[in-house]
């Protein structure tokens, strides 16, 4: 997967501006990519919503 593949997928999501994909290396992973996205602010107002675990992740059962 290319950055350029992911970033034209970011930015077909309904609410996103302006999205920038690029490789990183991660110490233990190795390449990985990273996004920076502008959305509006309904997509903000989801992300802040999104349902947590006790240790603070996302709790993915109840997305």
């Amino acid at each position: 997967m290319y950055p350029l593949e992911v970033e034209e997928v970011i930015a077909r999501l309904e609410g996103i501006n302006e999205v920038v994909v690029y490789r990183s290396i991660h110490p233990v992973m190795g390449k990985v990519v990273k996004s920076v996205f502008i959305a509006d602010v309904s997509i903000q107002q989801q992300v802040t919503d999104m349902p947590k675990t006790l240790n603070d992740k996302v709790n993915r059962k109840l997305l």
